[in-house]
């Protein structure tokens, strides 16, 4: 009798061993996950470096960047704000011509100017996004984006350049900010552009010669309608 009570008790005791190193494994397991593994950091920095070095850029200024260039194959587009940590505040001549991966462009506050032809060409891209920070549109810089089918300038843009959206042939609205000149060639092409949407006296009269339908954005604002 007390042999069989021994053995019952040598046999409670491994369970209660084997319970307790398997808590003791398991804590540890918990511990080690909670903290990233020695690589993670190294594997961001990484993908930062290949986000980055898929753009070749120039120096304006020792704290100013231009991107002169892009050979990324992404869809989506987002221009960075800074690299290296500087400022980007310009996007160069034909940087992004003829890219026929890109379907939507963001750029960054901060974005000042946009070259000659800079998107000239990007026959897939249906959306670009223009910061209020930009001033400069050169000439060409949206000619041939075959799917845009809308563009808003910002309202610190003085002048819409030549060609600057030649042969938009999917075109349909664009907001103009106010008091900006319009060059007279500018839209020439655009087949399908139907709404001119504006502030003032010279854009809609603008819009009249070329057949195009007028939107008065100040009495849209005036009905509390937000456009921008």
């Amino acid at each position: 009798m007390r042999g069989r009570r021994y053995y019952v008790r040598v046999i409670i005791m491994l369970g209660i061993l084997i319970f307790i190193c398997s808590c003791a494994k398991s804590r540890y397991d918990m511990s080690e996950s909670a903290f990233p593994r020695e690589d993670e950091g190294d594997r961001h920095v990484q993908i930062e470096e290949e986000s980055i070095s898929v753009y070749e850029y120039e120096y304006l200024e020792p704290e100013k960047i231009v991107i002169t260039a892009y050979s990324g194959e992404e869809s989506l587009v987002i221009v960075p704000e800074k690299i290296e940590g500087k400022s980007v505040t310009a996007i160069g001549d034909k940087a992004f011509y003829e890219n026929h991966s890109i379907t939507k462009v963001l750029l960054p506050e901060g974005i000042e100017s946009i070259g000659k032809a800079a998107f000239a060409k990007c026959a897939y891209v249906e959306y670009i996004f223009l910061p209020s920070t930009v001033r400069e549109v050169g000439e060409g810089a949206f000619a041939n984006m075959n799917n845009l089918k809308e563009l808003r300038f910002p309202h610190g843009v003085e002048l819409i350049a030549s060609k600057v959206c030649k042969n938009c042939i999917s075109l349909e609205s664009i907001y103009l900010p106010k008091d900006v000149q319009i060059e007279g060639d500018s839209l020439s092409g655009c087949a399908q552009l139907k709404l001119i949407y504006g502030y003032d006296e010279a854009t809609r009269k603008y819009a009249c010669e070329h057949d195009y339908t007028y939107v008065d954005l100040n009495r849209v604002e005036e009905e509390g309608n937000i456009v921008w």
